[in-house]
């Protein structure tokens, strides 16, 4: 599996798979949270918003299909 990276437009602070997981939870959302967007393509996919440990600002990451 390929580690993937994420950097915060604010602070600049780069987070990788691992240390995804430990940023604080806002929300997660599946397809069927999504209203009118949602078909097929969305099914068993969910969208995590966590917190930048560093400054608080949020991100949004579509996690991998779970089927």
């Amino acid at each position: 599996m390929q580690t993937r990276a994420t950097d915060c437009a604010s602070c600049k602070n780069v987070r990788v798979d691992d240390t995804w997981q430990s940023l604080p939870l806002v929300r997660s959302m599946r397809g069927s949270d999504l209203g009118f967007i949602t078909g097929p393509r969305w099914a068993n996919r969910v969208i995590e918003v966590r917190r930048c440990a560093t400054c608080g600002r949020e991100h949004a990451r579509l996690l991998p299909r779970t089927d």
